[in-house]
């Protein structure tokens, strides 16, 4: 058909004829191409902006844009890495650092204030209070008896006392009429009667001894205060006060305390025992007729400082600090072989171990030739 075909138009039509076929070829195939790239997974223009034409000005301006990996977006948002040099970024990023102590981590043997103190898990931080009184400004508490003797009978029989007498306890300038009935040993309950206002109450193991007290030189009340050894010799002074009207208890005290003679004292179990100067946990301060427990951060204001410590007390060796209470605990040994006898040996304390009870007792030390232990004081049973 073709030599027809050439024969019919002859050597002069051939060439047009040639160029209308290659044309015809070259539009066939375009067409196959686009086919191609619609089923090849090139994405739809319009579910990407990335891959839209772009104009060319705008190839212009980001031919002289820096080299930087990160271009800012348009609503002011974070640096985002650019498509073409993020995988670069990858590559000749530096390898990842180990991490460095901080300046806030222990740099020596000293525990972290709060380390060991089962104090911690229930925010007794928020219970400190700022402006502890000063521990000199405190003296036994017997420097603050009245010269004043009670009539005390006894009773073998039966085991009561029978306490009479009379003294001006609220400051009316009128004696006031005092009786009392003790039972001791948790016989029964006893009877306090002042200006016919009665008070009941048990008594764990009353002694026998009663004082009166000035717990407070800024009122004008006097108080009565029974002494009771507890059910283990832990002796205490059971404290009433008569307001004129009524005859209230107002809670116990240890009888081994200290008082500044303004409504605050500190317990012996609150102080540092042997170890001077003295330091404590906490005080108590008479409000509203209620003692009122205050704790004295101790543990950051004596942990790392040195001391001296005189008398017998415990000691156990041991190289390894406790982590905490419990762990503490697990070493206590209450065999006298352990004691020690010192005599203003100087320590350095490590660590302080509180519960919320206060009792100052557990301490991590080191001795000036380096050795490491547990130091505590016998506190009864």
């Amino acid at each position: 058909m073709f030599d027809s075909f050439v024969k019919r138009k002859g050597s002069k039509g051939l060439l047009p004829f040639i160029i209308g076929l290659v044309l015809v070829l070259l539009l066939s195939g375009c067409g196959s191409g686009k086919k191609a790239d619609d089923n090849g997974g090139v994405p739809d223009p319009s579910q990407t902006d990335e891959l839209q034409p772009s104009s060319g000005t705008e190839s212009e301006e980001r031919d002289e844009q820096p080299s930087s990996p990160d271009t800012v977006s348009e609503k002011g948002g974070e640096s985002q890495p650019s498509s073409d040099t993020e995988s670069k970024e990858k590559d000749e990023l530096p390898p990842a650092e180990e991490p460095k102590e901080t300046a806030t981590e222990q740099t020596d043997d000293a525990a972290d204030p709060d380390e060991g103190s089962a104090t911690d898990d229930k925010g007794v931080k928020e219970e400190y209070y700022d402006g502890a009184p000063d521990f000199a400004d405190f003296q036994p508490v017997d420097r603050f008896f009245i010269d004043y003797a009670f009539d005390i009978a006894h009773d073998e029989d039966s085991g009561s006392y029978t306490i009479h007498g009379a003294y001006d306890l609220d400051g009316d300038g009128k004696d006031d009429e005092i009786n009392a009935v003790l039972t001791s040993y948790y016989t029964g309950s006893s009877t306090v009667e002042i200006d016919g206002s009665k008070l009941e109450h048990v008594f764990e193991n009353f002694t026998g001894n009663v004082y009166l007290i000035d717990l407070d030189s800024r009122d004008s009340y006097i108080e009565i205060a029974f002494e009771d050894a507890g059910p283990s010799a832990d002796y205490a002074l059971e404290l009433v006060r008569y307001d004129g009207t009524d005859a209230r208890y107002l809670g116990s005290i240890s009888r081994l305390s200290y008082l500044d003679g303004q409504g605050k004292y500190i317990s012996w179990f609150y102080t540092s025992k042997e170890i001077r100067p003295t330091f404590f946990s906490a005080w108590e301060e008479l409000t509203d007729g209620k003692w009122i427990m205050k704790k004295n951060p101790v543990i950051e204001q004596s942990v790392g400082k040195t001391y001296s410590v005189s008398g017998q007390a415990y000691f156990m060796p041991l190289d390894k600090m406790p982590g905490d209470m419990a762990e503490f605990f697990g070493y206590v040994d209450w065999n006298p072989d352990i004691m020690r006898m010192f005599d203003e040996t100087e320590i350095k304390i490590l660590n302080i171990y509180l519960d919320d009870t206060c009792l100052l007792n557990w301490f991590y030390i080191e001795l000036a030739d380096g050795e490491r232990g547990l130091l505590y004081f016998w506190v009864g049973d």
